[in-house]
């Protein structure tokens, strides 16, 4: 698993934006997680569950802000 992972953020890195790819390595705590209860049955507690939703909170919302806005006083058709 850990080469994998390694192996895919050394692999977006190269072909994703640099805020998108270093936001989204948030991420890979999250999917840590998420493996760990899937393929070991490990327990995922509220503190655990709030931390990943607060990492994934925060993944959307860079994502979001950093979208290209359309240009004030541009004409609308």
């Amino acid at each position: 698993m850990h080469v994998a992972g390694q192996g895919s953020i050394a692999w977006a890195m190269g072909r994703l934006p640099t805020s998108t790819a270093s936001v989204v390595v948030l991420v890979q705590p999250v999917v840590a997680a998420w493996l760990g209860w899937v393929l070991f049955a490990e327990s995922i507690g509220p503190v655990q569950a709030a931390g990943a939703g607060v990492a994934l909170l925060g993944v959307v919302l860079a994502q979001w802000a950093s979208r290209p806005r359309p240009a004030l006083g541009a004409a609308s058709a």
